[in-house]
């Protein structure tokens, strides 16, 4: 019996040791959506957790810093999937694609200015940003591998939908998601060789 209280009362500070480390993380990830570089202080203050607790579960900011770099590609992982992935005709599968990369945009795109402009003081980071890289590129390729088996290059399609091609279009062009979308589906018809709809 005795055992069964120590036990119980070791599981719940085990659990809520994994729920502030959570919560720590996620108040990072949200201070990189809101263009906001985390420091100890800033997460203590937007998780609600001591200072203290902070430097508990990260004693460096590089560390804190890696572990919400890797729970926002957890998060965006969530989002960054294509439904039926490469099934479809080519039109629907090209909506489907560009859907979800400017929904991915919408959600991730502050949190990934952050990163790429801090990638210079984080050893970590560049490394990071290129894993991001090489997954969209792998899914490019799966999506429209009927294309790419029949001799189309696929390569700009992904140059299309970067985060930084979404700034182009929405920050220097001053377009909305609507006309960004629109312009990129125009675009990936004509890459991939389908007429344009009237």
């Amino acid at each position: 019996m005795k055992e069964d209280a120590v036990l119980s009362k070791t599981d719940g500070r085990v659990h809520r040791r994994i729920e502030n480390r959570d919560r720590v993380l996620m108040s990072a990830v949200r201070l990189f959506s809101q263009g906001v570089w985390p420091t100890h202080e800033e997460v203590s203050t937007a998780s609600g957790l001591s200072l203290r607790s902070i430097y508990r579960y990260f004693e460096t900011t590089d560390q804190l810093i890696l572990a919400a770099i890797h729970r926002s590609y957890a998060v965006l992982s969530s989002f960054d999937q294509i439904p039926n992935l490469g099934r479809g005709d080519l039109d629907s599968r090209i909506v489907a694609f560009v859907d979800l990369r400017l929904d991915v945009y919408k959600r991730f795109g502050t949190t990934y200015r952050m990163l790429r402009q801090m990638q210079d003081r984080h050893t970590a980071l560049p490394g990071e940003l290129l894993k991001g890289r090489l997954q969209h590129r792998l899914q490019t390729q799966a999506h429209f591998a009927e294309e790419i088996k029949a001799g189309v290059d696929t390569t700009a399609l992904d140059i299309l939908v970067t985060p930084e091609s979404l700034d182009y279009f929405t920050m220097t062009l001053g377009l909305t998601l609507d006309e960004t979308k629109i312009t990129i589906v125009k675009t990936f018809r004509q890459i991939l060789r389908i007429p344009e709809k009237l």
